[in-house]
């Protein structure tokens, strides 16, 4: 794949201000956040940047004292500390409590941490989706002189990606730094963007394996270790036609919002869509057919399916935390399909699953077999264990997670209801409660953050808040096929990053 991305107009607002705690040496991350929120407000979200209610300077959007003012507003969101600086879990907790309610889009942090990784494909394939991005990398320095990759990680910094371009193996970082401005931190210094070249890279940091993205500084080492996405509101259909489609709104500095499509005909391809799920920073799906053998992956900025293993027959799949590892069941049968496209049987179940969901924040798989009233979890050392749910009689059960990850949701079109199955200590837990019940003929119901479903009724789109009742949005009644409907899922899961130190500057 190669990649020319570029955001023009991207914020460039110094984080160091005299006014700020500890002259804002340590606000390197609300700093990168609020360059996009201006950037965002710019373009059809108005109440992203807010404005004082009187002095000087509350009349001028971008005045210093309004500057002064949002770049406060996000550290107190995300708990910055003025002498320690801010962490991934605030930093995201922060930016959904931020955004909840004054923007319809999707965000996304991944960290690179001892059981996860990130490679310059995940950025590419955000990127490509005209999406926009933060970067915070980590400083290290090597704890071991007779081991060449052993490094300890010293402090972080936060920086807002202006622009990414690829080709083949060559790789370059465009961005903007708010802790290189001028002298004078009692003024906003000119905008300037800041170009490294990227690498893949692999080193051990307390004696465990962690796969980043290495900046060639000509220095001492810079990972990226972790990357914040802000999204459009987002969605993957397959519609009567057999055609898959993606949606993707764009608003310009007006604020009028336009639908950008994307179709592919998938019937000379795969033959007729059976499955279709994407992975988890909504850039990539896979999908089955009814006729044929085998598993396609397809990424979404090209619209082009992919054979990845042509001898299986999946009944249901799902996709694991790294957006690549496919599970699937045959029959009673759980399979995983690793990057490496070799199945490995997981599990045999008693009763046929009728839906597979898996869990980001515990990394394991969640079975329901709501005919049988069961439900299983399956944890990465192929433990199981086993919950009776209230039985379902319709075929049309579908099953997900709220945007916490602590609550399985049981949709029942049929029934017209959604059962919530809280999650504790990593199993499911005993009680169901219901939390949501309407009367239109809706299919496919998602969650959007923590009070928003989106759902299609009668081939167009609707959206709800938690009690069931129409909430009004830009996207009201977009036509879509009535078959499946997979928007870009809103990730509050923290990624484990408890050994990387705060992001300083």
């Amino acid at each position: 794949m190669s990649l020319n991305y570029s955001v023009d107009s991207m914020r460039d607002f110094d984080q160091k201000w005299d006014a700020l705690p500890n002259d804002g040496k340590m606000y390197c991350v609300p700093t990168s956040f609020t360059n996009m929120m201006a950037f965002l407000s710019d373009r059809g979200h108005p109440t992203l940047w807010r404005k004082l209610p009187f002095g000087p300077g509350s009349g001028v959007k971008y005045s210093q004292q309004n500057l002064l003012y949002n770049i406060g507003i996000m550290a107190n969101y995300m708990d910055t500390d003025p002498q320690d600086g801010t962490g991934n879990g605030g930093a995201l907790d922060g930016l959904e409590d931020f955004v909840a309610g004054r923007y319809l889009g999707a965000w996304y942090s991944r960290a690179c941490s001892n059981d996860d990784s990130i490679r310059i494909h995940n950025l590419e394939n955000h990127f490509a989706l005209k999406r926009i991005g933060a970067a915070c990398f980590g400083r290290y320095e090597r704890d071991n002189p007779n081991d060449s990759k052993s490094y300890d990680r010293m402090s972080g910094h936060c920086i807002t990606i202006t622009g990414l371009k690829v080709n083949g193996s060559n790789a370059k970082l465009y961005y903007h730094d708010p802790a290189r401005g001028d002298e004078n931190i009692n003024a906003q210094s000119a905008t300037q963007e800041h170009e490294l070249a990227l690498s893949n890279a692999s080193i051990k940091v307390d004696g465990d394996w962690r796969y980043g993205i290495k900046m060639e500084t000509g220095g001492n080492l810079r990972m990226i270790d972790s990357y914040f996405i802000m999204a459009p509101f987002f969605l993957t259909d397959y519609d009567d036609f057999n055609n898959v489609v993606s949606f993707s709104q764009e608003v310009n500095t007006n604020g009028v919002v336009t639908i950008e499509t994307r179709k592919a005909d998938m019937k000379s391809t795969i033959g007729t869509v059976k499955n279709m799920v994407t992975d988890a920073e909504g850039t990539v799906a896979y999908l089955t057919s009814k006729e044929k053998k085998g598993i396609w992956k397809m990424p979404l900025h090209s619209m082009k399916p992919e054979l990845i293993v042509d001898d299986v027959q999946p009944d249901k799949l799902t996709i694991g935390e790294d957006g690549e590892t496919v599970f699937f069941n045959s029959d009673t049968k759980i399979f995983s399909l690793s990057p490496d496209k070799k199945p490995e049987l997981v599990t045999t179940l008693n009763e046929k699953p009728e839906a597979l969901a898996y869990d980001l924040k515990r990394k394991q798989l969640v079975v329901a077999a709501p005919k049988a009233g069961l439900m299983y979890t399956v944890d990465k050392n192929k433990n199981v264990s086993k919950l009776d749910i209230p039985k379902e009689s319709n075929d049309e059960v579908q099953i997900g997670f709220d945007y916490t990850g602590d609550k399985v949701y049981t949709f029942n079109r049929k029934a017209k209801t959604l059962l919530w199955t809280p999650i504790k200590k990593g199993i499911v837990a005993s009680v169901s409660e219901q939390r949501f019940q309407n009367n239109h003929d809706i299919r496919n119901l998602r969650p959007l953050g923590k009070n928003k479903f989106v759902a299609v009724e009668n081939n167009k789109l609707k959206f709800f808040d938690e009690k069931g009742d129409l909430i009004s949005t830009a996207w009201d009644n977009r036509p879509v096929g009535n078959l499946s409907i997979t928007p870009m899922q809103v990730n509050a899961i923290d990624s484990p990053t408890s050994k990387l130190k705060k992001w300083k500057n």
